[in-house]
């Protein structure tokens, strides 16, 4: 039997803004500094006429790297207090009676669009780290790490296992709708600041907040669901 080939994903808007406190650096003068923000484009799933049922990712997911406290320059990942991620299976009407009682097992994992998303690895004091894990003597000497973290990767070992509604062990599982129809796995803020972190850095110049800026908004987050048969045409 064929299952539900692909992928889904999910872009996750980042900003780095103050939620807590605004990133504040001396400077003479009026100038007002410029803002910009990332516009999510999404593309609706496809699935195949032979597929056994279609995943769905609901989210209201915005992230902002802000200050730990006001004047530290150390980021923090903050998350809206109502963040929560919904993935729904639902199988096709007409498939046997155990996929539509139990759904299938199924599979999520974050990462980034691409590699762009790094910036200088620094020390508690906010200094360039080389590859030794010693204080950089220029800046291009500093290695460079990813900004974002994840507990669930791409890979049979590091991604997560969402199980059959019937699965009695521990981990996660489908919850079956009111109306029998579908299945659901729910992750709030508490599931999600467990899922996704970031590295700290210290930007105590404008300079750097400028840089890391770009670093950020250059890319997208994303979250992949799937059945394990990933289909590509």
């Amino acid at each position: 039997m064929k299952k539900v080939g692909g992928l889904i994903a999910l872009a996750t808007v980042v900003t780095i803004g103050g939620v807590y406190a605004t990133w504040t650096y001396q400077k003479e003068g009026t100038d007002i500094i410029d803002v910009s923000q990332n516009i999510t484009v999404s593309v609706p799933s496809a699935q195949w006429t032979t597929s056994t049922g279609t995943y769905k990712i609901d989210s209201n997911v915005s992230l902002t790297i802000d200050e730990e406290s006001a004047g530290s320059y150390k980021t923090a990942l903050v998350f809206n207090d109502d963040a929560e991620i919904t993935i729904t299976f639902t199988p096709v009407s007409t498939m046997g009676f155990d996929i539509c009682e139990n759904g299938i097992e199924s599979y999520f994992y974050f990462g980034m669009v691409d590699t762009t998303a790094t910036y200088y690895k620094m020390d508690a004091n906010g200094d360039y780290l080389n590859a030794a894990g010693t204080v950089a003597a220029t800046k291009d000497e500093a290695v460079k790490v990813d900004i974002f973290t994840f507990a669930h990767t791409v890979g049979e070992d590091t991604r997560a296992t969402i199980h059959r509604a019937d699965y009695t062990g521990e981990g996660a599982k489908w919850t079956p709708s009111a109306d029998g129809k579908s299945f659901t796995y729910t992750m709030d803020k508490t599931m999600l600041q467990q899922e996704i972190g970031m590295n700290v850095f210290y930007l105590d110049t404008k300079a750097e907040h400028d840089e890391f800026s770009t670093a950020v908004n250059s890319t997208k987050m994303q979250l992949h669901v799937s059945d394990g048969v990933i289909v590509t045409q």
